[in-house]
């Protein structure tokens, strides 16, 4: 009996410590849609990107940066979490249409025009703070996957009104397909 508690008590201890790592990595989901989840890191590294992007623009064409204000940052994460429910549920559309491996090849093609470089690497880092890696899987991958959509006669409007994701930050609701913020 004792080794019976020790074992519930080793794997309570284990999924807790799981569970902690897990909220450290920033690997917890802050949205569902269908299949897929957006993950907390996710989410913070494209808003810390978006902002990172308009403090650059704001500090060469204005005087005034309104990137501390309250109401500008919620807006962009709100921008930044619809457009990466967009992405998720295009994504989920275009596997069930072409498959993952056609899917990939499309993708491949149209990155492979840009002719990615070392040029295109400063310029993530410089402009969006990004490496590489991060700005293609971030930006790149689903502008092709974005075109592709269109390409195939997809929708994206018609689309979005079949999709209800379940948003997980108390202060962002989806309605009417739209996600909306307090």
């Amino acid at each position: 009996m004792k080794t019976g508690k020790q074992i519930i008590i080793w794997a309570v201890g284990i999924l807790i410590l799981l569970s902690f790592i897990l909220l450290g990595l920033g690997l917890y989901p802050v949205v569902l849609v269908s299949k897929s989840i957006i993950t907390s890191r996710q989410f913070n590294k494209v808003i810390a990107s978006s902002l990172f992007y308009y403090q650059k623009t704001f500090s060469v064409y204005a005087t005034s940066a309104p990137i501390n204000e309250s109401g500008f940052q919620k807006e962009i994460k709100r921008a930044v979490l619809d457009k990466l429910i967009e992405d998720k549920i295009i994504n989920e559309i275009l596997i069930k249409k072409l498959g993952k491996k056609e899917l990939k090849r499309l993708v491949d093609e149209k990155l492979i025009k840009l002719a990615i470089n070392n040029e295109v690497a400063k310029a993530s880092q410089v402009l969006y703070n990004l490496s590489l890696e991060d700005f293609r899987n971030l930006v790149l991958i689903p502008q092709a996957k974005t075109e592709t959509a269109k390409e195939q006669g997809i929708k994206l409007e018609e689309i979005r009104k079949s999709y209800q994701p379940i948003i997980l930050i108390p202060e962002f609701y989806w309605q009417n397909e739209v996600l909306t913020r307090d």
